[in-house]
C-alpha cells in the first residue's frame, strides 16, 4: 500500500502554480497556433512591444527569465521568421538590441485581438481574488528574481529558473 506523502505548503503551493502554468501553457500553445508564434516568442514580442524601444538581449533575458543564450536563440529564430529584427546599439560597439519589426507587430496585434484563453481562466477568479493574487504573484516574482540573483552570483550562472 503507497503512503502518503506530505509536502510542506510552500511546495504545495509550488505545485499548485506548476500545474496551473502548465495548464494554461499548454491552452496558450493551441490558441497561438494560428500565428505561428510560441509562448515564449508572444512573451518576447509582448515585452519588447511594451518597452517602446530596441532592448538588449540581458534585459529581455532578465524579462522573461530566461537564459541569456536561451533568449539569443529565440530571437534568432523570430528574426528569420521575420518577427525582430538585431540593431547595432549605438552606445556599445559590438553590441545589438532587438526590435520588432513590422510584421512582428501586427502578428502581435492580431494575436492581442483574437486572445481569450487567459480570460476564460482567470475569469473564475473575482475581482478581489485577482488583486489579491495579484499582489501575492509580484510579491514571488520579486523574491524569485532576487534569488535566482543570489545564485548567479554564486555559481556563476543564471541561477535555477529556465
Amino acid at each position: 500500500m503507497p503512503r502518503e506523502v506530505v509536502l510542506p505548503p510552500e511546495y504545495q503551493i509550488w505545485f499548485a502554480l506548476h500545474d496551473v502554468d502548465t495548464g494554461i501553457l499548454k491552452a496558450i500553445e493551441k490558441e497561438l497556433r494560428p500565428f505561428a508564434i510560441s509562448p515564449s516568442a508572444a512573451g518576447l514580442m509582448y515585452v519588447l512591444k511594451a518597452s517602446g524601444k530596441p532592448t538588449t538581449l540581458n534585459e529581455l533575458s532578465r524579462w522573461l527569465f530566461r537564459r541569456p543564450h536561451s533568449v539569443s536563440e529565440l530571437v534568432a529564430r523570430m528574426a528569420r521568421q521575420g518577427l525582430v529584427k538585431k540593431v547595432k546599439d549605438p552606445k556599445r560597439k559590438g553590441s545589438v538590441r532587438v526590435k520588432l519589426t513590422q510584421k512582428g507587430d501586427t502578428v502581435l496585434r492580431q494575436y492581442m485581438k483574437q486572445m481569450k484563453v487567459v480570460h476564460t481562466i482567470v475569469s473564475c477568479l473575482s475581482k478581489r481574488e485577482t488583486d489579491v493574487f495579484m499582489k501575492c504573484l509580484e510579491k514571488l516574482r520579486k523574491k524569485a528574481a532576487e534569488t535566482r540573483l543570489e545564485s548567479a552570483a554564486n555559481d556563476g550562472g543564471y541561477g535555477p529558473l529556465r
